[in-house]
């Protein structure tokens, strides 16, 4: 406290739920960087869990994980009232127009392919919805 004002931080919570550990390392570097409170999931039960328990502020969700994948961890969230509203970034390697409307009706922030963008990219996107 300075000069009797009082300064509450809020940290912004982001869940990594990718299964590739390299990539999930480098988001986790470059978010905790930039002042975020960051954690790891690497598989879609993972994720279900963490998200029920640590209630993050983000997901950076990927689609393709071992033993539940992206669209059945976005349906939990979405059908769980204290999930519902969370919001999700979906990276994914999944580019197909298919795939893009399927996700559509989960109500994402954002939709990015990994091949076309990067780590620090990313951490921009997040940067951009918690200004």
């Amino acid at each position: 406290m300075r000069g009797g004002d009082a300064t509450i931080m809020f940290m912004v919570k982001v869940l990594v739920a990718e299964d590739d550990t390299f990539l999930s390392s480098l988001l986790l570097r470059d978010l905790v960087a930039e002042h975020f409170e960051a954690s790891a999931a690497r598989d879609g039960v993972q994720a279900t869990e963490i998200t029920k328990s640590w209630n993050p502020d983000l997901i950076l969700l990927d689609l393709l994980m071992p033993n539940k994948d992206g669209f059945e961890v976005l349906a939990d969230l979405r059908a769980d009232p204290k999930t519902e509203k969370t919001r999700v970034i979906v990276l994914s390697n999944l580019g197909q127009t298919e795939t893009a409307d399927r996700i559509k009706q989960f109500n994402i922030a954002d939709y990015l392919i990994k091949a076309e963008t990067t780590p620090r990219k990313v951490v921009e996107k997040v940067k951009a919805l918690f200004p």
